[in-house]
C-alpha cells in the first residue's frame, strides 16, 4: 500500500491544484464570460466525446494495465504496448466511419431542445479520438508507476489553459463563439496529449519494443476476450456517468445542462481520492492477485475504503455547508443556485462510491472481470430508464437522483461480487466509527455561523468543519494511516 499512497498523494496534490484552478474557472470565469446556454454547449460536447472515446480506445488501455506484468520480458514490455497501439489505430478508423454515418441520428436527438449543438457535431469525434489516445498513453505511464505527470497534464495544465482562454475571450473578444469552442476543445484534448507524448518519449528509456508478428498474434489472442468485455463495460460505464448530462440537453435544453454542470463540478471534487487511488492501485492489485496474495489485496481494499471516504466526506461537508455562499459570490449565481440540491444527491452517491473502496479494480484485475460487463449493462439501462422517468418530472434534480441511485446500486453489486468470490470486505469497525462523524455535523448545519459576509462565513464554517473532522478522526483512530502521518508531523515539529 506504501507505493500506492505515495503515488496517490502526489497525484492528489496535482489534482487538487488543478481543481483549485478549475474552481476559479468553472465558478467564476465561466459564469462571468459565458451564459448558461454556452456552458451547457461546452459540457454536452465534452460528454459526447466521452461517449465516443471507449469505442476508439476499445479497452486497449485497460489491457496494458492488466497484462503488462504477464508479457513483460526482462526490462521491456514484451510488445504489448505496440500491439495494442495497432488495435487502437484500427478502431480509430472504424469508429470514425461509423460516426460519420450516425451523425444525422445524433443530430435528431438534440434538434428540438438544443439546436445550437448541430453545428458542432464533428467536435465530439475529434474529442473522442484525442481522449482515447490520452487514456492509452496514460495507461503506459501507469504501468511504469508514473501517474503524477499525466494527472498534472489532465488537470492542472488543461484547466490553466482553459482559464487563460476564457480571460482572453472575455476581455479581448477577437474570437467568435465558434472559434472559441474549437480553440477550447484543442486546449482541452490535443494540448495535454502532445505534452504526454513528449513525457513518455523521455520516460521510455528503451522499455517498449516492436514484437514479431507471431508475438502480436499471441498477445491479441490472449487479450481479445478481455478487450471485448472491457469495451462493452466501458461504454456502459460511460453511459452511467454521462447519461444525465446528455439527456438534460436533449429533454430540457442547454441552459439546464449549464446549471447542472456548475453544480456537478462543485461536488465532483470529492471523488478525487477515488480516482487517484484507483488508478495507481490497479497494477499493484493485479500483481498481488497473480501471486495469490489476497491478504494484501484485503488490506488495500480496507484502507482504500477508509481513506477515500474520510477525504471525500470532509470535502463534501465543506462544499455543502458553503454552497449558498459560493452561489452568492458567483457571477449570475442566483441562476445557478437552482442546482443546489444536485450537489446533495450527487454527493451522497459519490460518498457511497468512496466508502466501497477499490471494488471495481479488484474485479477487473481478477478472473471474474466479466462481471464488470454484466453490472455495467444493467446499470446503464437503469440509468437511462431513471433519467427518462425523472428528468421530465423533476428536471436537473431528477437527473441527480437518478445518478445517485445508479452509483449506490452498482457499488452494492460490486461489493456482493467481490465478497462472494474472494471473501474480502471493505468495511470494519473503523468504517462504523467514521459514520460517527456525521450526526454532529447535521446538527451544526442548522446552527452554522452566518453573517452578511459570505467570505467570512466560508472561512469560519470550513475551519470548524476541518478542525472537528481532523480531531475526530485522530481521537477515534478511524484511519491508521492518518494517525501515522499526524505522529510523523508532530515528531518533526518537536525537532
Amino acid at each position: 500500500m506504501g507505493i500506492i499512497l505515495r503515488q496517490a498523494a502526489k497525484s492528489a496534490v496535482a489534482t487538487y491544484v488543478g481543481i483549485a484552478i478549475g474552481a476559479v474557472t468553472m465558478l467564476y470565469l465561466f459564469p462571468k464570460f459565458l451564459d448558461a446556454r454556452e456552458i451547457g454547449l461546452v459540457k454536452t460536447i465534452i460528454d459526447m466525446s466521452g461517449l465516443v472515446a471507449p469505442f476508439i480506445v476499445f479497452g486497449t488501455g485497460h489491457v496494458i494495465k492488466r497484462y503488462y506484468n504477464d508479457f513483460k520480458e526482462n526490462d521491456t514490455d514484451g510488445g504489448i504496448v505496440f500491439t495494442n497501439f495497432l488495435v487502437l489505430l484500427f478502431f480509430t478508423a472504424v469508429s470514425s466511419v461509423l460516426y460519420y454515418f450516425l451523425k444525422d441520428l445524433i443530430a435528431g436527438a438534440f434538434y428540438d431542445k438544443s439546436p445550437e449543438l448541430i453545428s458542432y457535431l464533428y467536435i465530439p469525434l475529434f474529442g473522442g479520438i484525442m481522449s482515447a489516445y490520452f487514456f492509452f498513453f496514460r495507461s503506459v505511464s501507469v504501468v511504469f508507476l508514473r501517474t503524477t505527470v499525466p494527472t498534472i497534464l489532465n488537470t492542472t495544465v488543461t484547466r490553466f489553459s482553459v482559464a487563460v482562454l476564457l480571460i482572453l475571450y472575455g476581455f479581448w473578444p477577437v474570437l467568435t463563439r465558434t472559434e472559441f469552442v474549437y480553440t477550447y476543445m484543442a486546449l482541452y484534448y490535443l494540448f495535454p496529449l502532445i505534452l504526454l507524448l513528449i513525457y513518455l518519449a523521455w520516460l521510455n528509456q528503451g522499455r517498449l519494443m516492436i514484437p514479431a508478428v507471431s508475438k502480436m498474434k499471441e498477445i491479441v489472442k490472449r487479450t481479445s476476450q478481455y478487450n471485448f468485455t472491457l469495451v462493452t463495460a466501458s461504454v456502459s460505464g460511460v453511459i452511467i456517468q454521462i447519461s444525465d448530462s446528455l439527456m438534460i440537453s436533449s429533454k430540457e435544453g442547454l441552459v439546464s445542462n449549464g446549471i447542472y454542470a456548475i453544480s456537478f463540478y462543485m461536488v465532483s471534487v470529492i471523488s478525487i481520492p477515488r480516482r487517484t487511488i484507483a488508478e495507481i492501485s490497479f497494477p499493484v492489485i493485479r500483481k498481488l492477485i497473480l501471486r495469490d496474495n489476497w491478504a494484501e489485496v484485503q488490506d488495500i481494499y480496507f484502507k482504500s475504503s477508509i481513506s477515500q471516504f474520510l477525504l471525500g466526506f470532509v470535502a463534501f461537508a465543506v462544499i455543502w455547508f458553503n454552497a449558498d455562499d459560493i452561489f452568492e459570490l458567483m457571477p449570475n449565481g442566483e441562476q445557478y443556485a437552482a442546482g443546489k440540491y444536485v450537489i446533495l444527491f450527487i454527493g451522497i452517491g459519490m460518498l457511497f462510491d468512496l466508502i466501497t473502496g477499490v471494488n471495481r479494480q479488484i474485479i477487473e484485475a481478477s478472473k471474474v472481470y466479466r462481471f464488470n460487463l454484466f453490472v455495467n449493462i444493467i446499470l446503464s439501462v437503469l440509468a437511462i430508464v431513471l433519467n427518462l422517468i425523472l428528468i421530465p418530472r423533476y428536471g436537473i434534480i431528477g437527473a441527480a437522483v437518478a445518478s445517485m441511485s445508479s452509483l449506490v446500486i452498482v457499488n452494492l453489486l460490486m461489493i456482493f461480487i467481490v465478497y462472494h468470490y474472494f471473501k474480502i470486505w471493505p468495511f470494519s469497525r473503523q468504517s462504523m466509527k467514521s459514520l460517527l462523524l456525521i450526526p454532529p455535523l447535521i446538527v451544526y448545519y442548522f446552527f452554522q455561523f452566518n453573517s452578511d459576509n459570505p467570505l467570512l462565513d466560508m472561512f469560519v464554517n470550513s475551519t470548524l468543519i476541518c478542525g472537528y473532522s481532523g480531531l475526530s478522526i485522530y481521537w477515534l483512530k478511524v484511519s491508521p494511516d492518518f494517525n501515522t502521518i499526524v505522529h510523523q508531523l508532530l515528531t518533526r515539529l518537536k525537532r
